[in-house]
Formats: structure tokens, C-alpha cells, sequence
């Protein structure tokens, strides 16, 4: 199946426009809020994948993954394609937000409060190198609703910010 560049292009285009920029950037979205992410896998099961990206796109969540699949950009590209399917949810390669959250686990669910910081982790050590109290990371193959529900509940300095994404997800 060939890949097309320029939709992709496009494609990526108006992700930047509509979506949240990933963890390891500035630290906040355009907007000045939290940020949500969902680390994925390519090779997750397909339903779970298909259940994330939709309720990511609804919740205008990132989604991470750690490389390249089978180590050929093309096959990711092609992967990404069929999964996304015409979905505006922001996308992206990024093995130093798997360093920076101490991601070990997929789906994993990391939700960054407003202001976090965003220095890059420098060491290339092991573990989370970003402040404990910047963020709330959730592991489990749950869905996104279930995840920020249990945010919301269990860690009280960010149930305003998971209830902000639970309301988008409704809406």
C-alpha cells in the first residue's frame, strides 16, 4: 500500500492547528492548560487502539509512541494512516516523553497540570525525570474515561483539569 506524503502532511498540518502539543514541549497547550497523553503502541490490539484514538480525538489528547514500527518509517506511517483514519488527534513519536514519565507500561495516561516544568530530561537515565507534582500518570488497558475518572477521584490536585477532559469526551 503506498503512503501519501502530502495527506499525511496535511493530515499533520491541522493536527497542530486543533490539538495539544506533546509532552515535551513547552509544558502547556496553546491555551495556557493541562495537558493530556495517552502512550500507545502499534502493536496494542486493534480494538483497544481504535477506542483510544477516537476518545483522544474527542478529548484533544496526544498520542505517543516510542518509535519507529518495525524500524521502518514507512510502515508507521502506513500504520498511523489506517488507525487514525481521517481523526484529528495529535500523533507522535517520542521516546523522551516515555524517559520524562518513567513510561514502562502502555496505555499509560499522563495528565501535566498547567505551568508544569518542561526542562528535557538530559541524563538519559532511567526513571521519570519530571517533577512528581507536575503530572498524574495512570497505566492500565482501560479506556481514556475510565482513566481520568480515576484521576479525578484519586489525586484531588488534578481533579479540576480531569474533569475538564472527562467533560470534552461527553461533549
Amino acid at each position: 500500500m503506498p503512503v501519501d506524503l502530502e495527506a499525511l502532511s496535511k493530515a499533520y498540518a491541522l493536527q497542530m492547528k486543533t490539538a495539544q502539543p506533546p509532552g515535551t514541549g513547552v509544558g502547556k497547550d496553546m491555551s495556557g492548560g493541562p495537558i493530556l497523553m495517552v502512550f500507545i503502541s502499534l502493536s496494542m490490539p486493534e480494538a483497544t487502539l481504535k477506542r483510544l484514538v477516537s476518545q483522544a480525538a474527542r478529548a484533544k489528547a496526544s498520542l505517543l509512541i516510542r518509535g519507529l514500527l518495525n524500524g521502518s518509517l514507512r510502515d508507521t506511517v502506513a500504520r498511523t494512516q489506517a488507525l487514525l483514519a481521517g481523526q484529528s488527534v495529535a500523533f507522535q513519536i517520542d521516546p523522551q516523553a516515555f524517559e520524562r514519565y518513567a513510561i514502562t507500561q502502555v496505555p499509560s495516561f499522563v495528565l501535566v497540570r498547567e505551568g508544569a516544568d518542561s526542562t528535557p530530561c538530559g541524563d538519559g537515565g532511567r526513571g521519570s525525570c519530571a517533577p512528581p507534582n507536575d503530572y498524574v500518570r495512570l497505566a492500565g488497558d482501560v479506556s481514556l474515561d475510565y482513566a481520568l475518572g480515576h484521576i479525578q477521584h484519586r489525586t484531588p490536585r488534578f481533579s479540576k483539569d480531569a474533569g475538564a477532559f472527562i467533560q470534552r469526551l461527553k461533549g
